[in-house]
């Protein structure tokens, strides 16, 4: 069920991250607003990640429009290790990588 939990959490981090990036102006600052939600997510869901990474797709700013097409979007991908060390059932590895992906539209009236 832990295991469960966890990989519920980590897909919600991933929403959050990519709805975090998705309000910003400019792929450096989606990549900073996606790492930093995705960390504060995890954080307050008591999810301790020994390895956090987050990838963040911005190709749809560079195709924008702003008319809410198909490339107008930003994707966020979220990998976590968690420590199952003290979980101690045979089987079950130290470590488990979460992985969950989530894309969401670049919102057209972000920072103005």
């Amino acid at each position: 069920m832990r295991v469960t939990v966890a990989g519920g959490r980590v897909d919600s981090a991933a929403r959050d991250a990519a709805r975090a990036a998705s309000l910003t102006r400019t792929p450096g600052q989606a990549s900073l607003a996606a790492g930093q939600s995705a960390a504060r997510s995890l954080a307050g869901a008591h999810v301790a990640c020994t390895r956090l990474a987050v990838t963040v797709d911005t190709a749809g700013f560079a195709a924008f429009s702003g008319a809410g097409v198909a490339g107008d979007t930003v994707g966020v991908h979220i990998s976590c290790a968690v420590d199952l060390a003290d979980v101690a059932i045979p089987g079950v590895p130290g470590s488990m990588t979460m992985t969950a992906s989530y894309t969401a539209p670049l919102d057209p009236y972000r920072a103005r």
